[in-house]
């Protein structure tokens, strides 16, 4: 069955089209809620059906962000998540007031909520109000708080409450920021390179954008955006450098599911991003087949990668990660120079080996024309003498065994484009339509969520007439 999002009860129109819930309704629709709880002072039934409402915004909230925390600063704005958001200031004065008389910056909310979970909770609200003091009130909202039935959880939050009153960007542009930083610091880092400098003169940047990228991966739509922006038709002049950022967010997603620290997060993600210090300024000589890069042409490469690590301001972990990367992820992917001794490598030099020849091949190059993403999963998971399939797994684990950027034809006719994969939706591929079965262009470019699809695809296609898939991912 293919489902719709704007037949979902609860999503709404307004999630279909940007492609998630809004932090704003969640948070208006969660002042409701206190509001009439404050106005009635016990559960009526106008109460939890507010209550209700509430839910119906928590649930696909949580599905992409994984929590919510309201909270609230002096001046009584409110924030989601960290972001301000603009409501109603009479909503504004009714959280602020929850929140102080319980005296906590905010309140978090996660994992999965039913009907049973909200009545719950609001009652507790309505208990909550009637302790003397702050402290009473606290105690009570805490303990009654820990009776809601799993796995529903919500609890309070005692992290400093935002000051600042410039509102930060939400997680669509906030993808985007980080995504155009690290392909203009690896832009930035090649000039430098060229002119025989350090490529160090940017990495404090890259590895605090490495930072904040790592910081904000508890959000599912960030991590969905910014993984569409793997998409992007790179600019001719920066090819290099947005296969570079490319090849940064598959490694750190794919390291982040193999639980490697923050730390080491920040070093893989830089590692992953200059992986090519060599192929700077370098044009690619195909072999004599012209099926790949020449041995001549490689060589060249390999060895000018190194020199150019090794022009390192200051030998720290994320230097030497590097050094260690630019060398074995090419004894992997492209057995130069041959390993004779069967050395054993890094774990981080194997999956920068995976997430490079995933984009190279998707992207194309200048022997080989782009090949669907979904097809080059399937030639990773072939070419387990190369790869690694504890490597190649893990990547199919953050883009999905049906990735984005996949053209299909469904059994119902329609032509859509794969938008996410839904690795963390067991592997059920979220997808937006480009054509009826009439051939008539879908101006909504409607969303829809494919169930089962083996039964749904009919096959897969492998070239596009016009760039409009890509803007279907990217808008």
């Amino acid at each position: 069955m293919t489902l719709k999002f704007n037949q979902v009860e609860g999503t709404g129109a307004w999630m279909a089209r940007v492609g998630g819930p809004s932090a704003r309704g969640v948070l208006g629709r969660f002042g409701a809620m206190v509001a009439e709880l404050k106005r009635t002072g016990q559960v009526s039934q106008t109460a939890a059906r507010s209550g209700e409402a509430f839910l119906r915004a928590l649930r696909p909230f949580l599905v992409y962000h994984n929590v919510l925390t309201i909270s609230c600063d002096s001046r009584n704005r409110c924030y989601v998540n960290g972001v301000v958001q603009a409501i109603d200031s009479r909503l504004e004065e009714t959280i602020k007031g929850l929140l102080t008389d319980i005296d906590v910056p905010g309140i978090t909310f996660s994992e999965n909520w039913g009907e049973n979970n909200i009545h719950d909770f609001v009652q507790v609200l309505a208990n909550c109000w009637e302790g003397a003091s702050a402290s009473e009130r606290l105690r009570r909202f805490t303990e009654q708080s820990q009776k809601i039935s799993a796995p529903a959880k919500v609890v309070v939050w005692f992290g400093k409450a935002p000051q600042n009153a410039t509102p930060n960007l939400s997680d669509r542009k906030l993808a985007m920021v980080h995504y155009s930083r690290l392909v203009a610091l690896l832009d930035a880092t090649e000039k430098i390179v060229l002119e025989g400098r350090s490529p160090d003169m940017f990495v404090g940047h890259i590895e605090e954008t490495f930072r904040q990228i790592i910081g904000r991966m508890t959000s599912r739509y960030y991590e969905l955006r910014l993984l569409a922006l793997t998409c992007t038709e790179p600019e001719t002049r920066s090819r290099q450098a947005y296969h570079g950022a490319n090849v940064a967010i598959f490694s750190v997603l794919m390291g982040r599911l193999l639980g490697v620290t923050a730390v080491d997060l920040v070093s893989l993600g830089l590692a992953a991003l200059q992986h090519d210090l060599g192929r700077m300024g370098q044009f690619h000589e195909p072999d004599a087949d012209g099926t790949r890069e020449s041995p001549a042409s490689l060589k060249s490469h390999v060895f000018r990668g190194l020199t150019r690590a090794l022009v390192a301001k200051d030998y720290t972990d994320s230097s030497l990660l590097r050094m260690i990367v630019n060398h074995e992820h090419h004894r992997l992917s492209d057995n130069y120079p041959e390993d004779e001794l069967q050395q054993e490598t890094s774990i981080f030099s194997e999956i920068v080996s995976v997430a490079d020849a995933f984009d190279r091949l998707q992207s194309g190059s200048s022997w080989q024309d782009p090949i669907q993403p979904v097809e080059v999963i399937r030639r990773l998971e072939a070419n387990s003498e190369q790869y690694r399939p504890a490597a190649v797994e893990l990547l199919r684990d953050v883009v999905g065994v049906i990735p984005r950027g996949t053209l299909l034809r469904l059994k119902n006719g329609d032509y859509v484009v794969v938008v996410s994969g839904g690795a963390r939706r067991s592997h059920r591929p979220l997808v937006r339509r480009l054509r009826d079965p009439q051939g008539q262009v879908d101006p909504h470019w409607t969303f829809m969520e494919l169930d089962d699809p083996a039964t749904e695809i009919e096959y897969e296609i492998d070239t596009w007439p016009t760039t409009e898939w890509r803007d279907a991912i990217l808008t």
